[in-house]
């Protein structure tokens, strides 16, 4: 499995390799601002949140806060999965 985070969801090289991991057979899971992006579509789950992406000059500066949270509660339910 594969846990793919990107605000954008557009990056070339991180496509290509999530493409590259899905033709081996490898679960990809993103945690993206929407679905429509091109990371999203490919994914064989994609857990959204949607907020205002934030910029300071040629920097996104987006809130990762609502990623963090998703990720702790994919760990605690395969925690209470696994017993």
């Amino acid at each position: 499995m594969t846990i793919a985070l990107s605000v954008p969801g557009e990056n070339d090289s991180t496509v290509r390799h999530l493409n590259q991991r899905k033709q081996e057979g490898i679960t990809i899971i993103s945690i993206k601002i929407h679905k429509h992006s091109t990371i999203a579509k490919i994914s064989d789950v994609n857990i959204s949140y949607y907020i205002t992406e934030e910029w300071l000059e040629n920097a996104n500066i987006t809130t990762q806060i609502p990623v963090m949270h998703a990720l702790e509660a994919v760990a605690r339910e395969i925690h209470d999965l696994n017993g």
